[in-house]
């Protein structure tokens, strides 16, 4: 009788363990699944509310400042703010005489006017490349390495760190 029974204990232990596993598996797989939708109804929210603020910003812009939206140019010899307003740009790029005799506070200073004189938050960009091309570097006491010197020194890696 004892040999009879061994088996048929084996067998049912065998089978609990599979199916504990079969249903852990399952479980674990339902909690991702839950928590990916909490994550899209996250992110649904959130671009939804985004595109409202974005609707909302186009709905009270005159089609002349919807276009001047449209141009990201270099910042004038003159009148600066002046073009801000009257083209109503969406941003400036600082090239070498921007840079010209400025310390970093002088050049904060300067971007934050043009964001103050600007209806719509600015991109204000700089031409930087590092190496024979700097801008800002020009005025930093550490002046960022050119991408083509950290890849020597250390790859990719370096470059994106």
């Amino acid at each position: 009788m004892r040999n009879s029974i061994n088996p048929l204990v084996f067998y049912l232990f065998f089978f609990l363990v599979i199916g504990s596993l079969i249903f852990s598996d399952y479980q674990q797989h339902r909690q991702v699944e839950v928590q990916a939708e909490k994550t899209e109804t996250t992110i649904e929210t959130s671009e939804g509310e985004e595109n409202k603020v974005i609707e909302d910003r186009l709905a009270t812009m005159t089609l002349e400042e919807k276009v001047g939206q449209l141009f990201w140019a270099r910042v004038p010899d003159n009148h600066q703010i002046e073009d801000l307003q009257s083209y109503h740009l969406s941003g400036y790029i600082l090239f070498g005489r921007d840079f010209e005799g400025q310390t970093i506070e002088n050049m904060k200073a300067l971007t934050n006017r043009y964001q103050s004189a600007s209806k719509t938050p600015l991109l204000i960009g700089s031409d930087e490349e590092g190496g024979t091309v700097t801008r800002i570097s020009s005025i930093l006491d550490t002046p960022f390495q050119s991408p083509m010197t950290l890849y020597q020194q250390g790859g990719m890696e370096a470059i994106l760190s």
